[in-house]
Order: structure tokens, then sequence, then C-alpha cells
């Protein structure tokens, strides 16, 4: 669960692309079909393994793939939810899930970025816009990395108009602080 500072908003909240989702679940999809057929076939067109006991445990393997399958789809589409970045009106926040029990969470204030960059590379992510989005920052040996987000230009500019609004409340806060006035003197 994240928890918000006071006056801290969200701007918006990020996941992969749809068709990453969608590479992984064929290919998951693609094993289960083959592990499938290889069951038909080989209980139906070589004797050897239409014997008894042989077409019983060809049947068993099969359904055992296919339980391996759907529990490998199952902690792909849960990956793909839970990795998430949520960028706020004063930070942002890289929530990536390795796995079903595992979590990692860096978030970073506004202020401490120094570059945002991104890249597409490829015929379908250029057909499809999805891309790399990186975020350089100070004081982190770790770099902020959006893997394979829609649009990486509309998150760009969505994080730099952030940083500016960011820093511009900053700036207004530091001028509203160091204005003192001068002590006056009852003479």
């Amino acid at each position: 669960m994240i928890r918000l500072n006071p006056n801290e908003t969200i701007l918006a909240v990020y996941h992969r692309h749809w068709f990453i989702l969608f590479l992984n679940l064929f290919l998951i999809g693609l094993v289960g079909l083959v592990a499938i057929v290889a069951v038909f076939l080989l209980r139906n067109y070589v004797p050897v393994f239409a014997t008894y006991p042989l077409s019983n445990i060809f049947l068993w393997i099969g359904v055992v793939a296919l339980q391996g399958a759907w529990i490998a789809a199952f902690v792909k589409i849960t990956d793909y939810w839970l990795d998430t970045w949520v960028v706020t009106n004063e930070r942002i926040i890289d929530i990536e899930q390795k796995g079903l029990f595992k979590r990692d969470i860096v978030e970073f204030k506004l202020n401490k970025i120094q570059d945002v960059s991104f890249e597409i590379k490829g015929i379908i992510p250029t057909l499809l816009i999805y891309g790399n989005l990186r975020i350089t920052t100070a004081g982190f040996d770790r770099n902020c990395i959006f893997w394979t987000v829609p649009n990486p230009q509309q998150i760009k500019n969505t994080i730099l108009k952030a940083y500016d609004d960011y820093i511009a409340i900053e700036k207004a806060e530091a001028k509203t602080t160091t204005t003192v006035e001068a002590p006056t003197e009852n003479i």
C-alpha cells in the first residue's frame, strides 16, 4: 500500500504495454498446446504409447503440463498487473513485483531527477508505440527504468511537467521562508 503525504496527489499510474502480456501468454499457451498435441499424437498414433501403463502416464504428463502452463500464466498476469510506476506531484514510486512473494519498491523525490530519456527500439515497438523510459537521479546507485511502457514520450512529458511544477512550488516556499522582516525598534 502506498501512503501519500499530505497534499500529495497521484498524477498518473503506469503499467507495461498490453502487448508484453499478450506475448507472454501466447508463448505459455503455445507450450500448453504443444503438450496437448504431443500427448494426443503419442497416444493415438504410436502403438507403444497406447498400451495401458504408458497411455495413462502420458495423459498424466499432459495434465501436469497444462497445470504448469496455467500457473505460469497466472504468475505472468500477476507480475504484469503489480509492476507499477506511480507519478505523484512530489515523487516517483517504482513498484516491481518479482515472482509472487517478493516486491521491490523504490521512490525518490522529483527534485532528485537529473535526466529523463526514452528509447523505442524495433519494428513492433515502433508500430505499437511502446518503449523504455529511463530516469537518472542524483544520489541513487540505480536508475529508475520504466520497462516497455506505452507511449514513453507522453510519460516523459508528464514527469517533466510534474518536475517543473514541483521545483516552482519549492522556489515559492523558499522565497516565502527567506523573506524575513527587519525588526523595528520603538523610539
